[in-house]
This record gives C-alpha cells, structure tokens and sequence, in this order.
C-alpha cells in the first residue's frame, strides 16, 4: 500500500506527456493510474496529460460527428444578400456624410488635388535648399500662379458688366432672326419657342449665380492654402510613417503606386489642360471673340472633364460669336476650331502621354458629374473625374474591388489587363529611376561608412528629395 501511493505520488510528480489518442475531451475522473517502472518513474508507452481520453484509448469512444461541410448554397445567397445590404447602407452613410461635410471636406479635397501636384516641385528644390526654403519656394509658385488665375477671372467678369447692354441688344437680336427664319419655312414659333426661353434678364440671373457660388468657394482660398503648406510641411515623412505603419511590404509598394500613378495622372492632365487653355484662349483673339483670357480659363478649367467639358468650354464661345457677329458661318468657323484643338489634345496627345489605362468610359464620366455636383455643387462637378479617377486608381490596387475599377475602365477587359501591365511596368521603371540617385551621399560611392540607409519604398516611388533624411526622421 504505501509503495503503491508513493508511485503514485511519484507519477504525479513527474507526469511525462506521451504522444497518444486524444479527442480533446479531458476525462481524468476516469483515468486509470499508470504503472510506474523500477525506480519511480512512470513506465514508457503510457500516454497521460491533459486532453488524453481512456476511452478511446480502450476502443469504448462515440463515433466522432463529420465535421460540417460548406455552407449550403441557401446560406451562401443569405450571406451574399446581407453583404449586399450592409454595403449599400455603409454607401449611404458615407454619400451623407460626403454632402452633410461639404464645407470641410471640400477645402480639403482641393488642398489634397494641389498638394499632390505640388509635391514634386517642392521635392525637386529639396534636392538644392534646404527644407524650409523649399517649401517656401512651392507655396510661392502655388500662390502666384492661383492668385494671376484668379485675378485675370476676376477682371474679365468686372468687364462683362459695361458690355451687358450690347449683348442684351444681340439676344434680342438673335431671337428675332430666328423667328424670321422659323417663320419664313413655315414653322409657327410660339409652338416650339417660349419667350422666356432666350430672356436676356433670366440667362444673366443664371450666369450670374454660377459665378457667385464659385467666388463664394475661392473667398476661402486662405483656407485651403493654410491646408496645402501644411501637407506640403509633412509630405516629406508621410511615406515613413506609411512604411513603419504598413510595414515595408505590400501595403507600402501598394500606398506608393497609388500615389505615383494620382500624381502622374494630375500632372499630364494639369500640363495638357494648360496647353488647352492657351491654344483656345490664342484662337478666341484671332476670331475677334471678347474675353479670350476668360475663355481661355474656361478651356483650361473645363478640360479636366474629359468629353464633355470641350462641349461645355464651346458653348460661351458659341454665344459670342452668335451675340457679336451674328453669322452662322462664323459660329461654325468656331465650333470648327474647338473641335480640332480638343481633338489634338485631348485625343491625340493626352493618350500618348498618359496611356490607355488611365481613362473612363462615357457613361462613368457622365455618371460621376452628375454625382459629384449634387454632392459638392459647381467645385464638386469641376472635380468629379479627378475624383473619379482617383478611386479608380485606388480600385485597381486592391484585389478584392479591381473588378468595379474595370467597370469604370472605358477599355474591354483583355485591352484593360494588357494596359495593366504596361503600366506597371512604367511605375516600376520610374520607381528604379527615382531610387537610382537617392542611395548614394554626395561625395560618397554607396560601399563606406559615409553611407546613410536608402529611404523606404514609399519615398522612393513618391520622389522623395534625398535620403540625408532619413536618419533625422528615424
């Protein structure tokens, strides 16, 4: 009796887990005591510890139940319709949040489209001032540029006002050859025109709205330029902070393309509207037209909105023309003139230079300026496809949603997936350019202990200036 308890308190002492049946299911109540071996130990081949079952060990355990299988195809449509369901409330709520957060958001969306298109001027300056002198440099350049935009506008809306009368005269003037005409091939007017329908007071009231709600958005210009120098100030650690965050892995390839391929997109974009711009504002004064600045802004702002911004920048010149020489060879001569200039760049040159993947369909287009200016009004329809596009680019970097980024793509699917690639092998090439000179101090050649460690991939795709920064972020 007592070597039988001192064995056992031996066993319980020094208790060895062997490798043996187990179900998971403790049943030590039921558990026989182990022999022990000569010496006190417990003899081998016995499995003990927690989780072993006697039961089956001893062939005495229920049949295990099968584990159960996939969901049946009714549970897989229930799980898909509550997906759906949750997506489209969450789609509601932020869509209410986009127009409730309009007076913030939108400052805050034109500071982001700014900063990203002047990051790379501040980064290139980095490269020969010191930081602060570069930053101060790139908010003066976004400044001058902006106020002499603002400033032409603004003069040429001042000189409209003395010319209202001669154009009231011309709307008059316009109606009543087109009655004439309407009635010399026997049409009755009254039938197909209303009266109010070219109302010089009426279009004027509507002229007139537009402008003040867009100048009622740029008289908050210190906000957003407030907003752009301090994304501007913390552009160069962003991609640090993203890399310890995300890790240096695929979130952060994934945050740099998303930001090359945006900042790509609003360069080309910025540098052929611009030439739009002056190519039409140069047509309008060889045409004889009023306003050629202002209809050479409007050219420039409006061609952010592929195919139906050129539609839209015609229509003033259109007017002009009917208004002041009242011709319809000259209109034509005009309309001639937009469409070959929009053709040039917006057809021939812009695909050229951004390719064929950054691009949407009709519809999308369409779709998304209606969406954005009931949202955001006249700002948020100037900066639908911009926006647009920018989800888009966001789509196409996350595997779940690239399918919805093809939907928006104006390209069928095999041309889509060839663009595809072609574009990531040029953010890569750009990648490797950018990251070519950035390894190296001056003065040094990469191998001595002068050498400072290459910042993240994130700077690298970005264009961040050199990488002497790195030690004093980390």
């Amino acid at each position: 009796m007592g070597s039988g308890s001192g064995a056992l308190r031996v066993m319980a002492g020094s208790r060895v887990n062997v490798p043996g049946p187990r179900c998971g299911v403790s049943c030590r109540g039921a558990r026989p005591p182990a022999p022990a071996a000569p010496g006190g130990v417990v003899a081998p081949g016995i499995p003990t510890g927690r989780g072993f079952c006697c039961r089956l060990a001893a062939g005495r355990h229920p049949p295990r139940s099968p584990r159960p299988s996939a969901m049946t195809p009714e549970h897989s449509e229930q799980r898909s319709g509550e997906r759906f369901l949750f997506l489209a409330a969450a789609v509601v709520v932020v869509v209410a949040g986009l127009k409730l957060g309009a007076p913030v958001l939108l400052p805050f969306a034109l500071a982001t489209f700014l900063a990203m298109m002047s990051a790379p001027v501040m980064f290139y300056c980095q490269r020969h001032l010191p930081a602060w002198a570069a930053l101060t440099v790139t908010l003066v350049i976004t400044a001058t540029v902006f106020g002499v935009l603002i400033g032409l506008a603004t003069q040429s809306a001042a000189d409209l006002q003395p010319q209202l009368p001669r154009y009231r005269a011309g709307v008059e003037n316009l109606w009543a050859n087109t009655v004439r005409w309407m009635e010399s091939h026997g049409f009755v007017p009254e039938r197909y025109l209303s009266p109010d329908l070219l109302d010089p007071d009426r279009i004027f009231d509507l002229v007139g709205g537009a402008v003040r709600q867009v100048a009622s958005f740029f008289s908050s210009a210190f906000i957003v330029f407030l907003i752009l120098a301090f994304m501007l100030a913390e552009a160069t650690v962003i991609p640090y902070k993203v890399a310890a965050v995300m890790g240096r892995g695929r979130g952060t390839r994934r945050y740099s393309k998303i930001v090359l391929e945006v900042q790509a997109y609003l360069g080309i974009k910025t540098v052929v509207s611009l030439g739009t711009g002056l190519t039409i504002g140069l047509f309008a004064w060889a045409m004889g037209l009023d306003f050629p600045v202002m209809l050479g802004i409007i050219g420039y702002v409006l061609n952010y909105v592929p195919t139906i911004g050129s539609i839209l920048a015609a229509v003033p010149a259109l007017v002009l023309s009917l208004l002041l020489v009242g011709t319809p060879a000259h209109a034509g001569v005009v309309a001639l003139g937009y469409i070959v200039i929009n053709t040039v760049f917006g057809s021939i040159l812009e695909p050229n230079l951004m390719g064929r993947r950054l691009g949407l369909s009709t519809l999308v287009v369409m779709l998304s300026l209606l969406f954005w200016g009931w949202v955001w009004g006249p700002v948020g329809a100037l900066l639908s496809v911009p926006l647009t596009m920018i989800v888009k680019i966001m789509l196409e970097n996350t595997e779940d949603l690239r399918w919805v980024a093809m939907l928006l793509d104006k390209q069928p699917p095999q041309a889509y997936a060839a663009s595809r690639a072609e574009a990531g092998a040029r953010v890569r090439a750009a990648a490797a350019a950018a990251a070519a000179p950035e390894g190296v101090p001056e003065g040094g050649d990469g191998s001595g202990p002068g050498t400072v460690d290459p910042p993240s991939e994130g700077s690298l795709e970005t264009g961040e200036a050199s990488a002497s920064t790195a030690p004093e972020v980390a």
